[in-house]
């Protein structure tokens, strides 16, 4: 029976084409159009950030010094200037960071594919011939078991297609809106009270960056235990 072989390669095909999209950088999804756009919003973000970047400082200072007398202090005046100077590093230069930390990422899905000891998944021709000799002998018109198995093949094949293609989509659509509103949410690192709110950004933008290896992975664990049962 055709049907399910092709199904099975249509399964393989969707799993290499889902490695395809995992190794191509957000830069050049889409033929970097949605990159640039992520980009020009970015520009105008940044001059909102050193506003509000401003504000959360002065907002930081009067709640955590009671008078001006408290300011007084060397030390207190370093620790502001400081984290002045930093926080305002963080959001002129937070393109920067946030694309350096999307290019290590990278690198560790393009590393954990490297280290793949296959070059494609699920693909018939890897098949033992018998394997395919023995579907193809099945007829789904006389054969009810055969014509059930046809049904619920394409169902998981099409649900878990659209399931792995939405996810890796998904996470270059959420790559871009992270580094767009950047120096937003990075303009509260500016005082210690709202500082939480800038590393849970940062922490959200790392989770989905690393989306990339943990799926690499995933899926190169998949194909050995592929391989490795076929085999067997």
């Amino acid at each position: 029976m055709d049907t399910l072989l092709r199904l099975y390669e249509l399964a393989g095909k969707i799993l290499n084409l889902t490695i395809n999209y995992l190794l191509m950088s957000p830069k050049s999804f889409m033929s970097g159009q949605m990159y640039g756009y992520a980009i020009r919003v970015f520009n105008v973000m940044t001059g909102i950030g050193a506003g509000l970047l401003s504000l959360f400082f002065v907002y930081g200072v009067l709640r955590s010094y009671n008078s001006f007398a408290d300011l007084r202090r060397p030390g207190a005046l370093i620790e502001l200037l400081t984290r002045l100077v930093l926080s305002y590093g963080v959001v002129l230069y937070s393109r920067n960071i946030l694309i350096a930390i999307m290019d290590v990422t990278q690198s560790l899905g393009r590393l954990v594919y490297n280290n793949s000891p296959y070059d494609s998944i699920m693909m018939v021709s890897d098949l033992p011939q018998e394997i395919v000799t023995a579907v193809g002998g099945l007829n789904i018109i006389t054969d009810f078991g055969a014509c059930l198995i046809v049904v619920l093949a394409s169902f998981v094949v099409v649900t878990s297609a659209a399931t792995i293609l939405l996810t890796v989509f998904g996470r270059f659509f959420r790559v871009y809106m992270h580094i767009a509103v950047a120096p937003l949410p990075l303009s509260t690192l500016s005082a210690t009270q709202t500082e939480q709110i800038g590393f849970s950004f940062l922490k959200s933008y790392l989770g989905c960056c690393l989306e990339v290896a943990l799926i690499m992975l995933a899926i190169v664990l998949y194909a050995v235990f592929f391989h490795n049962n076929i085999n067997t």
